[in-house]
């Protein structure tokens, strides 16, 4: 029987931002990996401009496929 597929949209998962936002849901999915393969994506704000207007890291383990997007978030309307 094949692995069930799962794609998991966080609000809180740690990234470069914040290393232990979310922890919890990090381990949860990697105790979910070891019986489906779980691809995490998780956006978060930051303030410095990249020439995309994002950043993007990957991280894959076995059954774990981590997406984290930086997007700029200007503070005002003006930024």
């Amino acid at each position: 029987m094949p692995k069930r597929k799962i794609l998991w949209l966080c609000s809180w998962y740690p990234g470069k931002t914040d290393p232990f936002n979310g922890d919890f849901i990090q381990r949860h999915a990697r105790a979910a990996a070891l019986f489906c393969d779980i691809h995490v994506i998780h956006l978060a704000p930051v303030n410095e401009k990249s020439p995309k207007g994002y950043d993007m890291e990957w991280q894959l383990e076995e059954g774990l496929t981590e997406q984290l997007v930086y997007y700029y978030k200007p503070d005002s309307f003006a930024g």
